[in-house]
């Protein structure tokens, strides 16, 4: 697998495929989030050598200290669950070392068990419920991960 930093077109792409196949409901995205979420963190695209993207996934920093991971997995990427979890889990420590982060917060849909597992699979842990959290009203669960200082 091959990573590149992330682009918004890259992020619609991954939104819109994972959409396709019946991933969970994401609410609303347009290409001003996606450019937002382009300028405001950074990120890492996933693509078989044919080009194919896998998986777009990141870190927002809304405040210095703080990350928000985000990860988009489209139907491809599914089929490659192992390239796909190392690159991702490397990329959340590296981002959250390099960015110098003390506490990286997650939110996955309640209802959406695989993304629940695959957050604890990446060193997250549960934190809290937030009912009513997504766009579309679904509840969903925060999980955090607290990077390890590197001295």
């Amino acid at each position: 697998m091959t990573l590149t930093p992330v682009t918004a077109a890259d992020y619609l792409d991954a939104i819109a495929a994972a959409t396709v196949e019946g991933g969970p409901v994401i609410g609303h995205v347009d290409a001003g989030l996606a450019a937002q979420v382009e300028a405001m963190g950074r990120g890492y695209t996933g693509r078989l050598d044919d080009g194919t993207l896998c998986a777009c996934a990141g870190i927002v920093v809304p405040w210095p200290g703080l990350g928000m991971a985000w990860a988009v997995v489209s139907p491809v990427g599914t089929r490659h669950p192992v390239g796909v979890h190392r690159a991702v889990l490397w990329g959340l420590h590296y981002l959250a070392r390099d960015m110098g982060l003390r506490r990286v917060e997650t939110t996955v849909r309640a209802d959406f068990p695989r993304g629940r597992r695959w957050a604890q699979a990446l060193g997250f842990q549960e934190e809290s419920l937030m009912p009513k959290y997504g766009a579309d009203g679904s509840d969903h669960l925060r999980y955090v991960y607290f990077p390890k200082e590197i001295v």
